[in-house]
């Protein structure tokens, strides 16, 4: 299942585990734009990560745990958009997955004003 939702398509566990690998070394930097104003940081995705396979069959176990500042960061949901999985394993570049989440972010809104710093940051391009 977490293969399908990721679009893994290889059979064993290679192309998982470096996905996973990724996660545990991405650091996400949070409320870039100052949405909550006084309040700033930057937290790995994921602090651990297991995956325990079988002998036999097509089926292995994952483990993962995140860090304590996600946790407490779930608690106060209002500094983060729900996002379509469907779509956004679709989506090629990480540009294009952080204009995503942007546009999911402020759709309510109706317009943002961005800073271009504050973009290049947001969607990871250098000047």
């Amino acid at each position: 299942m977490v293969k399908k939702l990721s679009g893994i398509s290889r059979n064993d566990n290679t192309e998982l585990k470096q996905a996973l690998k990724a996660l545990v070394s991405l650091a996400i930097e949070y409320n870039i734009l100052g949405k909550e104003k006084y309040e700033r940081g930057a937290f790995p995705f994921l602090s651990f990560v297991k995956i325990v396979g079988q002998k036999r069959g097509n089926t292995a176990r994952l483990t993962f745990e995140f860090p304590t500042p996600i946790l407490e960061a779930i608690k106060r949901p209002t500094m983060y958009v729900k996002l379509n999985m469907f779509i956004r394993r679709d989506l090629n570049s990480k540009h294009s997955l952080a204009l995503y989440e942007m546009l999911k972010d402020y759709q309510n809104i109706g317009r943002i004003r961005i800073g271009m710093e504050a973009f290049r940051k947001l969607v990871g391009v250098e000047e």
